[in-house]
């Protein structure tokens, strides 16, 4: 005897009749055919979940591509921001120090102005006397007088 399946149902055909001899056959053939059918109906069910499974699967690896895509593109955002940061820093650190340099100059500052030291004494500055400026006097002439000089200057003849 040989049995057949269609995949439309779950109809077991018998192709050859001849070997029906006794009952025991006959017991024998009807628990196989149970069997059978059982398998083949577990067999459906795990085709059916093998299709939702790969289908899933696909889904998850799209996404995890997705993700893969965002991550690549999140990181090479992360290393641009780093690298900002690391100059931000460097000005802010520069902006420090020049904010303590004048800072400190102001302090020196107001310390020489609470001294109530004359403005023409430039000590604690770092002013040295024989390197500075001349120690000529200087003295304001009237312009009337200045004019009388150059009218002078000009009548005298030029020795040349």
């Amino acid at each position: 005897m040989a049995f057949a399946a269609g995949t439309d149902g779950f109809v077991l055909q018998e192709i050859d009749d001849e070997f029906e001899d006794s009952d025991v056959d006959g017991n024998i053939e009807e628990s196989l055919r149970e069997v059978y059918n059982k398998l083949f109906e577990e067999s459906l069910k795990l085709q059916n979940t093998n299709k939702s499974f790969l289908k899933k699967m696909q889904e998850v690896q799209s996404e995890k591509d997705e993700l893969m895509s965002k991550f690549k593109e999140v990181s090479a955002r992360n290393v641009e921001l780093e690298v900002e940061v690391k100059i931000l820093k460097c000005a802010f650190d520069k902006s420090n120090t020049q904010l303590q340099q004048f800072s400190s100059g102001t302090k020196k500052l107001d310390h020489m102005l609470s001294l109530g030291l004359p403005s023409g004494n430039r000590k604690g500055l770092g002013y040295i006397e024989s390197q500075g400026a001349s120690t000529s006097k200087m003295t304001f002439v009237p312009a009337s007088i200045l004019e009388k000089i150059l009218e002078v200057n000009r009548s005298a003849p030029q020795v040349g």
